[in-house]
């Protein structure tokens, strides 16, 4: 948790006037939700990050979280993530839903919502997360997990290591 809270510290204190950011961050809750047998994920991405690695596939003028909004802008959204992100319980690969998205409260990042469910409880989790990796080489995405029994997880991905495994 400290090591959280001092990234987001060193993050916040990189943020400049003309809001951009010099340091490229997304952070993801994984949660799960034994009594729904679900795995539910948050994902914070900031939006002209997120445009900017879509552009990078040819995808331009999704103006994502906006009046303008593109009509397939959630599904371009939702595809970018599943070729990205990924976890597996006990070696198995999940498949996930797309829940939907909202613009953070500062109107800079989007929150995308995904789940799994009938998911019985499981002994670990791989996760990976290679979102945005593509358009920053300083990208860093935090995931926490919070698995069976309550149990807690934490770690950074980026470039060289794209890929973590919980075990709870």
């Amino acid at each position: 948790m400290i090591e959280y809270l001092l990234l987001i510290s060193i993050f916040l204190s990189g943020w400049n006037t003309a809001n951009e950011h010099e340091f490229h961050l997304s952070k993801s809750l994984i949660e799960y939700a034994e009594d729904e047998k679900a795995i539910q994920i948050t994902m914070h991405l900031f939006i002209d990050d997120l445009e900017d690695a879509l552009k990078l596939k040819g995808i331009e003028k999704l103006y994502i979280c906006t009046d303008k909004e593109a009509a397939n802008a959630e599904e371009e959204v939702y595809k970018y993530l599943q070729e990205n992100f990924s976890i597996s319980i006990d070696n198995q690969a999940l498949e996930y839903a797309f829940i939907g998205k909202e613009i953070s409260e500062d109107l800079l990042a989007v929150w995308c919502y995904l789940e799994v469910t009938n998911v019985e409880t499981f002994q670990q989790m791989e996760v990976m997360n290679r979102s945005l990796l593509e358009a920053f080489d300083d990208q860093k995405n935090l995931i926490s997990i919070i698995g069976p029994n309550g149990k807690k997880g934490f770690f950074m991905l980026d470039k060289g290591k794209p890929t973590e495994i919980a075990k709870f």
